[in-house]
């Protein structure tokens, strides 16, 4: 794709790249909430979904990063992020760009802004159930005030997210925000019924796969929503 580019574009993305790493890496020092391999992992999810999407993917990604990171600041976290954690909660999203990139470029631009739609769904369930996470974790014994956090948690930041999307592509479409505000809602309510705050050990693999395949979920209903035309694809550059 970059063989693609005008040099000057090349340019401009690069520094803004740049300015995207920086802000990142500054929110992850301040939140103390990453380790080395965690902020690298990040960082390099933004980096694919600039260089195999474009700013409208990577904007949701660094707006959930950085959102997700500035909580963490603000209400203390009880643990690191590693590589690990970061990885399995990061890879549903990617995938769905990873599909949309290889549809863009043997031919298919419709599948390309398909998939944006599946792929902001598990972006937002991945921030939900983290924020949710971090804020009910002592709540062990309290699974109503669990619940009940993960519904405002999820609504707002879907919300959120979806709103600065939509206002970066000037598409305003309420429908869309709506379903999958509601998707990424029923799909976070779902993992924290079936899943603990704070599994023992160091984020055993079981307890991560499970999370992971709860966001691929919320991606995969929006995909049979858009199947039956109740909800029309987005417009990503």
């Amino acid at each position: 794709k970059t063989f693609q580019t005008d040099v000057n574009d090349l340019l401009i993305q690069n520094l803004s790249f740049v300015a995207m790493l920086v802000g990142l890496l500054a929110v992850a020092g301040v939140s103390r909430l990453l380790n080395v391999g965690g902020a690298l992992v990040c960082c390099l999810a933004v980096y694919g979904l600039w260089a195999m999407g474009s700013l409208d993917w990577a904007l949701v990604f660094f707006v959930a990063i950085t959102s997700f990171l500035f909580v963490a600041w603000w209400v203390g976290s009880p643990w690191k992020i590693r590589v690990r954690a970061a990885a399995y909660s990061l890879l549903p999203p990617v995938l769905f760009l990873a599909a949309a990139n290889l549809a863009l470029n043997i031919g298919y631009p419709d599948v390309y802004r398909g998939l944006f739609g599946p792929f902001a769904a598990a972006s937002c369930v991945a921030l939900g159930q983290a924020i949710t996470n971090l804020a009910t974790w002592n709540f062990r014994d309290q699974p109503f005030r669990r619940l009940s956090t993960s519904v405002v948690v999820s609504v707002l930041v879907s919300g959120m997210v979806l709103v600065l999307s939509m206002s970066r592509q000037g598409t305003w479409n309420w429908i869309n925000l709506t379903i999958i505000v509601v998707v990424a809602c029923l799909v976070v309510v779902a993992s924290t019924c079936v899943l603990p705050a704070r599994p023992p050990g160091d984020a055993p693999r079981h307890w991560l796969r499970l999370r992971a395949g709860f966001s691929l979920l919320a991606g995969l209903a929006i995909v049979l929503v858009q199947q039956f035309g109740i909800c029309i694809d987005w417009n990503p550059a």
